[in-house]
């Protein structure tokens, strides 16, 4: 059965809030009396006052992909998705197999780590000149989107670094953001 509007919107904010240390606070005193009551109180109205502000954030794009598998949610990425590196993993460019058959190209290998095993979970060839961009992808840390890359990196179009952020995806390296991203501006307001 299909989520109605309202639980889709509902776990949008809750992923919103959750990334504001403001709403993971506990409400300490809220069930109690008189001033530690009052002061619970009045960060919940505090908090409460924010929600207009959350609810702009909301991407009706995304309202539908906690429910969607992420082999979908891959496929269905524009320039302007996020997404995040999966935790464990680490990218290592290497030389091609020495029976390719592109002349000017590298290898993406992608290692997962598990409880200090390492392992190769994929392989990806592709053309030399995406070098610097994986290197740029590997250093990340946090999320961003593909429209940064695609600035940062000018001699590859839109569409290549869609193409090598799904590959990416699939093989796992990658992570597509299925919720919008909280701002600093929103968090400390």
């Amino acid at each position: 059965e299909a989520p109605s509007a309202a639980q889709c919107v509902l776990e949008q904010l809750r992923l919103l809030m959750l990334q504001d240390p403001e709403w993971r606070k506990p409400l300490y005193g809220a069930w109690g009396d008189g001033a530690m009551r009052d002061a619970a109180l009045a960060r919940a109205k505090r908090l409460i006052d924010k929600l207009p502000d959350l609810a702009t954030m909301l991407e009706t794009e995304l309202m539908v992909m906690p429910t969607t598998p992420e082999l979908r949610r891959v496929s269905q990425m524009n320039v302007s998705s996020q997404v995040q590196r999966t935790p464990n993993t680490s990218l290592i460019v290497g030389s091609p197999h020495a029976d390719t058959t592109e002349e000017d190209s590298l290898l993406a290998i992608i290692e997962t780590s598990d409880r200090g095993i390492k392992r190769i979970t994929s392989e990806i060839e592709m053309p030399s000149r995406c070098a610097p961009v994986l290197r740029w992808i590997d250093e990340q840390r946090g999320s961003f989107r593909i429209s940064e890359l695609a600035g940062k990196f000018p001699e590859l179009s839109e569409d290549q670094h869609l193409q090598l952020v799904q590959a990416l995806s699939n093989a796992g390296l990658l992570k597509p953001y299925w919720f919008p991203k909280l701002t600093q501006t929103h968090a400390n307001t």
